[in-house]
C-alpha cells in the first residue's frame, strides 16, 4: 500500500486522458494535492501549459485550441465556479475530475450550464486528502476536528487504496472517535456502490482493517525532542506540506532573495532527503558532510580538467554537459548545509541534547525521585530554554509521575512538600492540606514559580491538560514502575534479531501505536477498549480479495507525528523483507511474555496512517 503513489497514479491518468497542449483548473485545496506528488517540470512534460485557480473564470483570455482539465473538490461553491465557466467557456473541451463523490443533483446542474456541449468527461477520482508520504496522509484540518472534511478524506483513502474496510474498529473511551466512527460508517454504507462497482468491473478490492485512536491515548510522543531528520526538520523549521521557510524573520536579505528562503523538500528527485530522512541527527550530519566533500571533489576536478591544455572536442563536451548537474548539486547542497546548519543552531542554543537524554530517560525508567532533581537542576539554567520547552519537559514529568506522592519525588516528609501546599493553597496551611499529599501537578508548578517561571503553565491550564491526556483519560497506555524499558509490557515485544544499525540514545522511545497495532494484527486488541463498529458489510471480509499481509488504515483524531509515521513505516518495511526471504529485524509474539510466549502464525501488517493534520511539539501545546 502507498497512497502517495494512489494519489500521484490519478494525476498521471489526467495527464494520460487527454493528448495536446492543456489547460489545469485547480481550487485552492487540490493545488496543494498536486504540489506533494507532482513537480511543474513533470506537468510540463504532459503538455500543460497553464494553471489556473478556478475562480478566475471570466479573467481568462480565451484558448479554444487548448482542452481544459478540471481538478476540484467536490463542494457546492467549486460546483458554482464551474457552472459560469461552463457558461462563458474559454477552452475547446473540458474533462472534469472531482477528488471524491459527487451528487447526480450537481452533475445535472454541470449539465445544463453546458449549453455548447463541450463536457468530454466527468469522474470521480479518490484522492481527496494531502499524501505527504507512502504511508501518510492527512486532511490538514483543526486538530479535533471530525467534520465531512475528515470523513470525505478517510473515504478518499480507502478509494485511493482500493481497500474496504472488513473490520473497523474505535477507541471507545474517546467522544471524537466516538462520533467520527458513526459518520464514518455511514458515509461507508451509503458509499458502498463504488466500492462493490469497482469489484464488479475485475478492479481488486481488497479487505482492510481500519482503526479509530485519539490523541489522548499518546500524549507523550508529541512532547518528546524528534530526533530524525524529517521530523526535526517539521519541529525546528514547520513543514508546509512539502516546503519550509528558512528564515521568518522577514529581513532584507530574506525578502531579496525569497526562492532561497523557501525550501521544497521531494523524494522523487533529492537523493539526499530521501535516503536519509528517516535517519538520526548523527548520521545526517555525517552524511551532510560527506556530501560536500564529495562536490567540492567535482569542483576540483573540473577545475583541474579545465586547466588542461590537451581537452579535445570530445572533453569539452563532457565538461559542458556536466555543468547543469553540478548546479543541480551545489544547489541541493546548499539547501541541505542551510537547513542542518539551523537545526544545529536551535539544539546548541536550547542544549536540547540534553534536554533530550533526560526526556528518553523520563520514559525509559521509574525513577522520579532521581528525575525530579535532574528536573529541579535544568530549571535553574533556565535562561538558554525556551519557554516551549519548559511547558513540554514540566508536562511530561507530570504525565509520568502524576500518580507520585511528595515522598516518592523528594524523599522528605515536610520542607518542600509543606512549602508546595502553602503556596497553591494561597495563604497558611488549613488542616486539610496538613493531612493531603501534594500532587505532582502542584509539585511542578510551585517550582516553577519558584524559578520565576510561573507564567510557562497556569494551574487551570495543567489542570485541563491532565484531565485530557492523564492515565485516567488513557484506556490502554499506562507507563510501568519497573526500570526495563517501556516497550516491555504486558502487550508483547518487538524484538531485534539483526537490525541494520544500533539504535540511537536519542530515538529509543517507540510511540503506543506500535503496540496497539501488534494487538490487532495478533488479534488481541481489547475489545472493552476498542470496540468494533458494525457495517451493513460487516463479516463479508471473503467477498474482497485477500492479501497475505494484514492491510491496517489508522486515523488519529487531534494529530499525528512524523515519527509515528516513521515506526510504522519500518514494521511494513520490514514485512516486506521477511516476505522476500531477507532476515528480519523484527518477531512478534502472543500476548504475553516474549521469553516464554510461543510464536503464532499471523499476517504481518502494512500499515497507512492518516490524520488531521502533522503535528509538532507546539501545536500540540496550543491545543492544550
Amino acid at each position: 500500500m502507498d497512497i502517495r503513489a494512489a494519489s500521484r497514479e490519478y494525476v498521471a491518468f489526467m495527464l494520460r486522458s487527454v493528448s495536446g497542449p492543456k489547460a489545469l483548473l485547480v481550487d485552492e485545496v487540490t493545488t496543494g494535492y498536486l504540489s506533494l506528488v507532482y513537480t511543474q517540470s513533470e506537468m510540463a512534460l504532459g503538455d500543460v501549459y497553464l494553471i489556473d485557480p478556478l475562480e478566475s473564470s471570466g479573467k481568462r483570455e480565451p484558448l479554444v485550441e487548448f482542452a481544459c482539465l478540471i481538478y476540484v473538490r467536490p463542494t457546492q461553491r467549486n460546483v458554482a465556479l464551474l457552472s459560469k465557466e461552463l457558461q462563458n467557456p474559454c477552452f475547446g473541451a473540458y474533462y472534469i475530475y472531482f477528488t471524491g463523490p459527487i451528487s447526480r443533483r450537481d452533475i445535472e446542474v454541470l449539465a445544463e450550464s453546458d449549453k455548447e456541449m463541450l463536457v468530454r468527461d466527468i469522474r470521480e477520482l479518490f484522492s481527496d486528502f494531502y499524501a505527504l508520504k507512502p504511508n501518510l496522509f492527512t486532511t490538514k484540518t483543526h486538530l479535533c476536528s471530525i467534520g465531512s472534511r475528515v470523513v470525505d478524506g478517510i473515504i478518499s483513502a480507502l478509494g485511493a487504496l482500493k481497500r474496504y474496510p472488513t473490520e473497523i474498529r474505535y477507541q471507545g473511551n474517546s467522544n471524537l472517535c466516538s462520533k467520527l466512527v458513526n459518520s464514518l460508517g455511514g458515509a461507508i454504507d451509503s458509499n458502498r456502490d463504488i466500492f462493490l462497482s469497482k469489484r464488479s468491473k475485475n478492479t481488486e478490492i481488497h479487505g482492510c482493517s481500519l482503526l479509530l485512536i485519539d490523541r489522548t491515548e499518546d500524549p507523550f510522543t508529541p512532547l518528546l525532542t524528534p530526533w530524525t531528520y524529517e521530523a526535526m526538520i517539521h519541529e525546528f523549521l514547520g513543514f508546509d506540506l512539502n516546503s519550509i521557510v528558512l528564515d521568518k524573520s522577514g529581513d532584507a536579505a530574506a525578502r531579496k532573495h525569497p526562492e532561497e528562503n523557501q525550501i521544497v523538500f521531494n523524494t522523487i528527485h533529492d537523493d539526499f532527503y530521501r535516503e536519509h530522512l528517516n535517519s538520526d541527527w548523527g548520521t545526517v550530519c555525517v552524511a551532510a558532510r560527506k556530501m560536500v566533500e564529495g562536490y567540492q571533489s567535482s569542483i576540483d576536478e573540473k577545475s583541474g580538467a579545465t586547466k588542461s591544455d590537451t581537452a579535445d572536442f570530445d572533453d569539452l563536451r563532457d565538461r559542458i554537459s556536466r555543468i547543469p548537474m553540478l548546479q543541480r548539486q551545489a544547489a541541493n547542497v546548499k539547501k541541505h548545509v542551510n537547513v542542518t546548519t539551523e537545526i544545529g543552531k536551535q539544539i546548541r542554543y536550547r542544549d536540547l541534547f540534553s534536554l533530550g537524554a533526560f526526556e528518553q530517560e523520563v520514559m525509559r525508567v521509574h525513577a522520579p525521585k532521581e528525575h525530579w532533581r535532574t528536573f529541579c537542576e535544568i530549571l535553574k539554567s533556565h535562561k538558554s530554554m525556551k519557554t516551549n520547552d519548559i511547558a513540554r519537559l514540566a508536562l511530561l514529568f507530570i504525565l509520568r509521575y502524576e500518580n507520585e506522592d511528595a515522598r516518592s519525588l523528594t524523599g522528605e516528609k515536610s520542607g518542600f512538600a509543606k512549602s508546595a501546599l502553602y503556596t497553591l493553597s494561597g495563604g497558611s496551611p488549613t488542616s486539610s492540606s496538613k493531612r493531603e499529599s501534594p500532587t505532582t501537578s502542584s509539585m511542578v508548578l510551585n517550582v516553577l514559580r519558584e524559578h520565576n517561571l510561573g507564567h510557562v503553565l497556569s494551574t487551570e491550564r495543567v489542570q485541563r491538560f491532565v484531565d485530557r491526556y492523564g492515565s485516567y483519560a488513557r484506556c490502554m497506555n499506562t507507563l510501568p514502575k519497573g526500570s526495563d524499558n517501556i516497550l516491555k509490557t504486558v502487550f508483547g515485544a518487538v524484538k531485534s534479531v539483526g537490525g541494520d544499525h544500533e539504535q540511537s540514545w536519542y530515538t529509543q522511545h517507540e510511540p503506543f501505536v506500535l503496540n496497539i497495532v501488534k494487538l490487532l494484527v495478533e488479534d488481541a486488541l481489547p475489545a472493552e477498549h476498542f470496540p468494533t463498529y458494525h457495517s451493513e458489510l460487516a463479516n463479508t471480509e471473503a467477498f474482497f480479495d485477500e492479501t497475505e499481509s494484514k492491510d491496517v488504515i489508522i486515523f488519529v483524531t487531534g494529530g499525528v507525528t512524523f515519527t509515528e509515521a516513521r515506526v510504522l513505516e519500518e514494521i511494513s518495511s520490514e514485512w516486506t523483507k521477511k516476505h522476500s526471504g531477507r532476515k528480519t529485524a523484527f518477531e512478534f509474539f502472543s500476548v504475553g511474555d516474549s521469553k516464554s510466549a510461543s510464536k503464532k502464525k499471523i499476517r504481518a501488517p502494512r500499515v497507512i496512517i492518516g490524520s488531521t493534520d502533522v503535528i509538532t511539539s507546539s501545536t500540540f501545546l496550543e491545543e492544550c
